[in-house]
Order: structure tokens, then sequence, then C-alpha cells
């Protein structure tokens, strides 16, 4: 959404966390294609990503363009990440927010002051 408020991605394709599009974050920027079947998406030299572990992918891709696939590899193994394949085909089935992720909503509209963090199993 930065890059996006820099108008940066007018007229490009992009991806960004799964919950902007399902908050209509999305909605202020319609110049922008936005992507939801990707992990991360290059176009020309602005290369975005859906969130965190995405981000790992897009850097991995960049290193193989800038210093090749070898050295990605190299890299990725050597971190022991497991979704190297991403790097050479970042589709994805589309993420949709469903009633599984109230808990999140509720973590975003109730911060308490924590000194406790826990998962609900």
């Amino acid at each position: 959404m930065n890059l996006a408020d820099t108008g940066l991605l007018k007229g490009r394709e992009a991806v960004t966390d799964w919950k902007s599009f399902d908050y209509h974050e999305i909605d202020k920027y319609p110049e922008t294609k936005w992507r939801r079947d990707v992990r991360y998406v290059a176009d020309g030299n602005i290369v975005t990503s859906a969130a965190l572990t995405s981000g790992i992918d897009a850097v991995l891709y960049v290193i193989s363009q800038q210093l090749g696939e070898p050295m990605a590899d190299k890299i990725a193994n050597e971190m022991h990440y497991p979704s190297y394949s991403f790097v050479k085909s970042p589709k994805v089935d589309p993420y949709y927010v469903d009633r599984t992720e109230l808990i999140f909503t509720f973590n975003q509209a109730y911060q308490w002051n924590k000194k406790r963090a826990g998962v609900f199993l």
C-alpha cells in the first residue's frame, strides 16, 4: 500500500497481503491491476509481494535475476527454505477471508494491553 501511495503502481500489476483485499484498501488504487493468484509480481523494475513469506520468494526471484538461478537456489538451500518452487512460478490459489478469519478481526478490533499471547486451538 505504501508503494501504491507514491503512485509508482499506476498502470502496473501488483500484489499485496490478503487482508488488504478483503478490507477494501485496494479500492483506493483503481489504476493498479491487483492480483490475488500469485505470491509476488515482477512488473518492470518493481517487485511486490503478498506477505512475509511471499517476500522471501520475491527476494529470491530478484537474486535469481541479478545473480543467476544457481545463486538463488544456493541461498534457499542454505536457509532451508522449503518453497523454492514459487521462485520459478509464483502462482497460487487465491486466498479469501471467510468466517475462520474471525480471530484476526477480533485481534484488530480489540487491542488489549497483553503481557502474554497465545494461540487458540
